[in-house]
């Protein structure tokens, strides 16, 4: 599966962790709670942040409705216990929560973040027509499309197995950023596009945020992501 070997830098470790003590945050003050239930929550919201950053998005639903049901449960009992404190923060947990979640999914719907690659495809299936090259290592690879919006992109180099299982990913790749080629049909698109993620499984895939140098390439790019709606390629 995609998520053994991938990576992402995208969405901020210390925003992921905030989320995953969050509910701590409401649920503690109104129990007296054992040192080593803190230290569970605290060792949950770790593994959340470790999940995410490594490609398991379908953890966040389980998290998603695992907080839902505890704050839920808190709520019941405040409103048997006729603690209208607690409802009313409890109440206020659960918007927050939501906004916070919902910002979150959005974010994980993004091309960069998101190889849509599943574990019974023997290759990935790539957009048509599209034709990309990426400077990497010092020299320029041929690319192929898997996914792309109006942030960014997701493909893959055309090189060996070998090549992209050899790939160390390490912190210093965060920061790079790579340019790039798109040609598809009569338009055309030359910048600059910040690594997000990396997937080295099988095939070197890419995660990229776009970078255009200037509105004029910026508006290049978007005629290619339109293009690519109107025939029902892009997200």
């Amino acid at each position: 599966m995609f998520e053994i070997r991938f990576v992402s830098w995208g969405i901020s470790r210390f925003i992921l962790l905030l989320m995953g003590l969050f509910p701590m945050l409401f649920i503690l003050p109104f129990h007296n709670s054992s040192p080593e239930l803190l230290v569970s929550g605290i060792l949950l919201a770790v593994a959340w942040v470790f999940l995410l950053s490594r490609g398991f998005y379908r953890f966040s639903k389980v998290y998603f409705w695992s907080v839902l049901a505890g704050l839920t449960f808190e709520l019941v009992f405040a409103l048997r216990d006729k603690n209208f404190i607690q409802m009313i923060t409890e109440i206020l947990c659960v918007i927050t929560f939501l906004i916070l979640f919902h910002w979150l999914e959005r974010q994980l719907e993004r091309a960069q973040y998101s190889p849509n690659v599943k574990w019974y495809e023997g290759l990935p299936q790539f957009f048509p027509k599209v034709q990309i090259e990426v400077y990497w290592k010092e020299q320029w690879y041929r690319a192929s499309l898997r996914k792309i919006d109006d942030y960014g992109m997701f493909l893959f180099l055309q090189q060996s197995e070998q090549d992209a299982k050899s790939l160390k990913v390490t912190r210093s790749l965060k920061k790079t950023v790579l340019p790039i080629k798109i040609l598809y049909r009569d338009h055309s698109f030359e910048g600059e596009a910040h690594l997000k993620s990396v997937f080295y499984e099988r095939w070197l895939g890419m995660g990229l945020q776009i970078s255009p140098k200037d509105l004029y390439h910026f508006t290049q790019y978007s005629k290619i992501v339109q293009n690519l709606k109107g025939e029902g390629y892009a997200t």
